[in-house]
């Protein structure tokens, strides 16, 4: 007879970040504002982030062609640290 229980192997699963916590992160360490991601020509790319969403738009011969949301890690690294707030900024 045992005087302790058998302890069960239970598999460890990660919490689902909450989505709203998500944004409100980045909505403290990226600046609103709209990023140029590619220029050649009359084309040009650009990253919008507003409010805690990334956006990518195409534009060509200055006229909005294509746009839509995508996560933070489609949008290339250097613009999002154009993006990134510093130290001293406010958090409004």
């Amino acid at each position: 007879m045992r005087a302790w229980p058998r302890l069960r192997r239970v598999r460890c699963q990660a919490a689902a970040p909450d989505a709203d916590v998500i944004v409100a992160l980045d909505r403290l360490i990226y600046h609103d504002g709209t990023y140029l991601i590619s220029e050649l020509g009359e084309a040009r790319t650009w990253a919008v982030y507003d409010r805690g969403r990334w956006g990518v738009v195409y534009e060509w011969l200055g006229q909005q062609r294509v746009a839509g949301w995508v996560s933070a890690e489609q949008i290339p690294l250097e613009v999002r640290v154009e993006a990134l707030r510093t130290s001293g900024d406010s958090t409004r």
